[in-house]
């Protein structure tokens, strides 16, 4: 058996999002830079790390991720020598990490279990924990896979940008923050329209009207949105369901 039958990183993703699906977690991949979070119930989240090998910067992301949830697993590819997954098991009881072999089958093994799931208190909820749980439980999709890198990741942010960028499509002559707010169901309209993060939104504002009033400015998608809309449109299934937004083909 070929010690690393893997091409990459993300190649160990879907037998690790399967193998915790199995237990009831509720698994997504890049959040808040762990590959993988997966979380069951109001239990501790689990965090785990993707490599291709066993090394120094595995563990020093395992011991990093250690600050966010005491519950922490580093996934690599099963070792050919026993010698070598002897001394990986020795290291990662030592340091209360927990291991997962993925075979060359794509089977995923537990072989060491932290003692955190089920002795250890959970640690004390950091700015980093709370960050990554926001981000867990506002993120509708899970298109990300765990171990991506140098790719445009579909956050919860990105998710509320599209979903305005489609309601501004839906209306080519502009809307107020209000208006889209109302269209989209984004609760952050206004403050993803004002940052305008991704260059996808333009400004406008009217002049006084015959009364001396000043109209409410509105708001409409550059080519650079539509163009790059239509870019996310053709990765992923929608995401959006919960908001009965259906999205335009591209």
């Amino acid at each position: 058996m070929s010690a690393n039958p893997f091409p990459d990183e993300q190649s160990l993703y879907e037998p690790v999002e399967a193998f915790w699906q199995s237990q009831g977690y509720e698994v997504k991949g890049e959040v808040k830079d762990c590959d993988v979070v997966a979380i069951r119930a109001q239990e501790e989240p689990v965090l785990i790390e993707l490599k291709l090998s066993f090394n120094i910067q595995l563990l020093t992301q395992a011991a990093r991720r250690k600050k966010i949830s005491s519950t922490v697993y580093v996934a690599i590819p099963e070792p050919s020598q026993r010698k070598r997954a002897s001394d990986w098991k020795m290291i990662c009881r030592a340091m209360n990490i927990g291991l997962l072999f993925v075979t060359s089958e794509y089977i995923v093994l537990e072989v060491v279990t932290p003692t955190s799931r089920t002795t250890s208190k959970p640690i004390r909820k950091s700015k980093k924990r709370k960050a990554l749980m926001k981000e867990f439980s506002t993120r509708k999709s899970n298109q990300n896979r765990g171990g991506s890198t140098r790719k445009k990741l579909l956050t919860a942010y990105r998710e509320q940008a599209i979903t305005i960028a489609y309601s501004l499509i839906q209306h080519e002559q502009g809307l107020s923050a209000l208006d889209v707010r109302k269209q989209s169901g984004v609760v952050r309209t206004s403050d993803i329209l004002r940052t305008n993060v991704y260059g996808w939104f333009e400004r406008h504002d009217p002049k006084l009207n015959l009364k001396g009033k000043q109209p409410r400015p509105f708001y409409t998608i550059t080519e650079t949105g539509k163009l790059e809309y239509a870019d996310w449109n053709t990765k992923w299934t929608n995401p959006m369901q919960e908001n009965n937004l259906k999205l335009p083909e591209s």
